[in-house]
């Protein structure tokens, strides 16, 4: 699928599937461009560095030094998922689509598959997110972060597990896309199939090797895996 012309023609990359999951923060959405991601660990990191128990930083985003706090300083959690929730909520205002995300959630959709939206972000950005990027009326469920389950976010993979429960479909009829090894690990640790989503070839190489069983360039380009006529949501094999 990752290829440079884009597009898929091969009807045998096509899901057997009745359920779609899809990763907010890249294949629907960018929103905290670099260098925003580092920009916001590092604030969500200033409100603890006064505290001696407080864990360095090492250039990681936002949910990483979420979950360093809450290991190394629990106390000061709840205060920092605020702020970072708080700064989701802003970038939600701004947010735009990625190419082909509201297509491919539109077609999967109107398909009859499923559409789940699986996220490491505060559950209330996310729905506003959906909402300003457009796809808010497609997506039928939201497992996303709240606050006592960062130590169950992605790889973990609760949250895949939520939305398939939620969307009443076992973990072999449905598939999750992102553009992290750890979306990709969190699926397989689901018994989910994992694709990845990304422009990037050196990006494309880890998604691999970290479980994808294919590539593509965007959502648009992964329009080509949906069957018209999908399994029905909420049957189990």
């Amino acid at each position: 699928m990752h290829t440079g012309g884009g597009g898929m023609s091969a009807p045998s990359g096509r899901a057997d599937a009745a359920a779609v999951l899809i990763d907010l923060d890249g294949p629907i959405t960018r929103l905290f461009p670099s260098p925003a991601h580092i920009d916001l660990a590092r604030a969500v990191h200033a409100r603890v560095a006064h505290d001696p128990g407080a864990p360095p930083t090492a250039g990681e985003d936002h949910v990483q030094v979420l979950r360093r706090i809450a290991s190394a300083t629990p106390h000061l959690l709840a205060e920092t998922e605020r702020f970072a929730a708080r700064a989701e909520m802003a970038a939600a205002r701004r947010a735009t689509p990625a190419p082909g995300a509201v297509e491919f959630i539109r077609a999967a959709a109107e398909a009859g598959y499923g559409v789940a939206v699986v996220s490491n972000n505060a559950a209330p950005a996310v729905a506003a997110t959906l909402t300003s990027v457009g796809v808010a009326d497609w997506v039928a469920v939201v497992a996303a972060r709240h606050p006592g389950n960062i130590s169950r976010l992605k790889p973990h993979p609760d949250l895949v597990d939520e939305a398939l429960h939620a969307l009443g479909v076992s973990a072999d009829h449905a598939i999750l896309l992102g553009d992290t090894v750890s979306d990709m690990r969190a699926a397989l640790a689901a018994g989910v199939r994992a694709i990845g989503v990304t422009a990037d070839d050196d990006r494309a190489s880890q998604l691999r090797a970290g479980g994808a069983s294919m590539v593509a360039r965007d959502l648009g380009e992964a329009v080509g895996l949906l069957d018209p006529s999908p399994a029905r949501v909420g049957e189990r094999p």
